[in-house]
């Protein structure tokens, strides 16, 4: 029977500290909880007395704060799994934090128990590792490194064999089965300006973060690896983890997730590119080609405003949409944001709103036998006779023309 890590919970709020005792399936995950701190002084003694392999904190605590704790831990062992527990607000503490070499973050508005235990079964894992392959303690990245390095090796440079890299990656524990699998790439606009936000001496801090955020966004989808292919550039390798002929819904999910998260930490957008789904690791060059290839029609030079907007108007695009709601939601003033608009889209707020919701129409119209009245609502028009006017003279034809075109 394997040892079980042993945990320390601090947190000075008491029912947020009992929660994360009882709530969390720590047996399952191969973990005991040996104490709980208030407050780092507390949680210090106790871990000179328990030596804890992992040890899940808050930042902001009376007496002495995560930060101390973690600087008085790391003067005495490296190897110890740190777990902070954060907020958006508190992201000045969360740098100081990873530079200290912590494990893991989590986010305080997002503690489900799912969530919590992901993070923390990935902490376990690391140390696993760490002690399988004799490693330091940076053996985690190092181990790592050997996956990218692999991945990139096969899928841009074609210096291995099938056969060979089947057998690394079995090696490796690559977390992707091969059978029905997909690619994603994601290239970060405003990189450079977020790097030099989120600076530390090596160079890796914004690499852990980016990495980090999608992982753990990740495992609530099933899991898989996230490999840097470049500065600003980063591809997802995963299983769908439902109907094969049914992973947007999913996925899309996961990408605005992890799009929503990136945005509110460093301020930058991301650019995505999906491949289809494929059954064997010989198709990941190609693969990777139909990403690159999907992301040449993606306009990527949007300002951060622009895309929330956009993004503000996809999400609510069957309400009605005034300008001064959308400024309003991403604390922009209405003369601003019109400005925008017309500067970076090329058309102005309310043509841009009439335009998504033809296309809606015409998606809806396509694939669906909703009547138009219905296809009408579901567009966010409001009323049938000015969404058949609307969708004329933008396409040069009334909707049950276009649908019978397009056999539906």
């Amino acid at each position: 029977m394997e040892n079980k890590r042993k945990v320390l919970i601090v947190e000075d709020e008491v029912l947020v500290r009992e929660g994360l005792k009882s709530v969390i399936g720590w047996d399952k995950l191969g973990m005991e909880v040996v104490g709980d701190a208030a407050n780092g002084r507390q949680a210090l003694e106790i871990y000179e007395r328990e030596r804890p392999d992992i040890v899940l904190t808050d930042i902001r605590m009376p007496v002495m704060d995560g930060l101390e704790l973690i600087a008085r831990i790391r003067e005495e062992d490296k190897k110890t799994g740190i777990v902070i527990l954060t907020c958006y607000e508190e992201f000045g503490y969360l740098q100081e934090a990873l530079r200290m070499g912590v494990s893991d973050y989590i986010l305080k508005l997002k503690m489900k128990p799912a969530e919590i235990e992901a993070a923390m079964a990935k902490v376990k894992k690391k140390l696993d590792e760490d002690e399988e392959n004799g490693a330091g303690p940076d053996g985690a990245e190092e181990f790592r490194l050997q996956k990218e390095e692999e991945l990139k090796r096969y899928i841009f440079y074609h210096q291995v064999s099938i056969g060979f890299f089947r057998s690394r990656m079995e090696r490796l524990n690559l977390a992707v089965k091969e059978k029905d699998m997909v690619l994603l790439r994601v290239v970060i606009q405003r990189y450079e300006k977020a790097r030099l936000k989120i600076m530390d001496d090596r160079g890796m801090l914004i690499r852990f973060v980016i990495l980090n955020t999608t992982e753990e966004i990740m495992e609530k989808y099933g899991g898989g690896e996230t490999i840097q292919e470049g500065p600003d550039c980063f591809l997802l390798f995963m299983n769908v983890v439902n109907d094969p002929k049914d992973e947007d819904s999913w996925m899309e999910k996961m990408q605005k997730e992890i799009s929503h998260v990136l945005s509110n930490f460093m301020g930058v957008r991301t650019v995505w590119g999906v491949s289809s789904v494929f059954q064997s690791f010989t198709e990941l060059p190609d693969k990777y080609q139909e990403c690159c290839q999907k992301m040449q029609d993606e306009r990527v030079d949007l300002s951060v405003e622009i895309f929330e907007a956009v993004r503000y108007i996809e999400e609510n695009l069957t309400q009605r949409l005034t300008l001064n709601q959308v400024a309003s939601s991403i604390n922009l003033s209405p003369n601003y944001l019109s400005s925008l608009f017309k500067k970076e889209l090329g058309v102005g707020f309310v043509d841009y709103i009439t335009e998504k919701r033809v296309e809606r129409a015409k998606e809806l119209l396509e694939n669906t036998g909703l009547r138009t009245y219905e296809v009408a609502q579901q567009a966010g028009f409001v009323d049938e006779s000015y969404f058949s006017k609307t969708f004329k003279r933008l396409t040069g034809k009334r909707p049950s023309a276009f649908r019978k075109r397009n056999g539906t």
